[in-house]
């Protein structure tokens, strides 16, 4: 089954980015949902995607805001899929269960796409998130041609947004900024750069063990701030194996997560101005 863009269901046969025996520019993406396995104690919740919000599964935000961009045709949400089905009654969005870490995650999710198309990636813990913001990061996206689009926000665009947020900067030349939650890949090149996907998820809250990654001399610029964006960009590629895009999204909804209860605690209020 293909999608024929936008939000608007799906027909078989017929794939909007293919016309006329070739193809024309994507114009827009399918998605993956990423909910999270196990749920902890403070979740209550069987996985994090599952948290309630105003009485709806946080997950349930995340899936509107996707269809409201415009942009989004086929929805993949990846966790205890059982679960998901009987909180969300949503059967306009595809289930699979969850594996046993993010990197299972990612492929079960991708595993139904094109090789070769972008696809978004999302995590189910940013309720905030809103369709335009998802517009435009996939739009720039598309745009760029490239095979992987990392986004991030300044921290400057975050604290206006959220004042005394907490989350994990990385000093480069020109500012502090933060990985957001919203990805793009072509499924085609995720085995190359599973082992490095690992790597940089396991030590993403933390810049230091990043930083050695990329090598001792880069480690002492990102150390002392010196390191600019296309730096990081091209050091990244290399050991990637495929061109990245480098976007940065001044959309602080992108990247505010609940990922821990202290987390939960510091957005309660905004949760209450935004989603009430």
């Amino acid at each position: 089954m293909v999608c024929t863009g936008g939000t608007g269901g799906c027909r078989r046969g017929f794939d909007i980015n293919k016309l006329w025996g070739g193809y024309v520019k994507q114009q827009w993406v399918n998605a993956v949902i990423l909910s999270g396995g196990e749920g902890e104690e403070w979740m209550h919740a069987p996985c994090k995607g599952l948290i309630s919000l105003k009485g709806r599964p946080m997950v349930a935000y995340v899936i509107a805001a996707l269809k409201a961009s415009g942009v989004v045709g086929r929805i993949v949400v990846v966790g205890p899929s059982e679960a998901m089905q009987h909180a969300l009654h949503d059967d306009t969005v595809e289930y699979v269960n969850a594996g046993d870490n993010l990197m299972d995650n990612l492929d079960m999710g991708l595993a139904g796409f094109s090789p070769d198309e972008l696809v978004l990636v999302a995590t189910a813990d940013t309720p905030l998130l809103t369709g335009e913001a998802v517009r435009d990061l996939v739009t720039r996206g598309l745009q760029s041609g490239k095979d992987g689009v990392y986004s991030f926000t300044e921290k400057a665009d975050i604290e206006a947004t959220f004042p005394g947020a907490r989350r994990t900067y990385i000093k480069l030349k020109t500012g502090r900024y933060t990985g957001s939650n919203l990805m793009m890949l072509r499924p085609r090149v995720l085995p190359q750069a599973r082992e490095i996907f690992r790597q940089m998820s396991d030590n993403r809250k933390n810049p230091l063990a990043l930083g050695r990654m990329f090598g001792l001399r880069r480690l002492i610029k990102l150390l002392f701030g010196r390191m600019s964006i296309e730096e990081l960009v091209c050091a990244g590629q290399k050991m990637l194996g495929f061109e990245v895009f480098p976007l940065e999204t001044r959309y602080a909804c992108c990247g505010q997560d609940i990922d821990r209860e202290e987390d939960l605690a510091f957005m309660k209020p905004y949760i209450e101005k935004y989603l009430g």
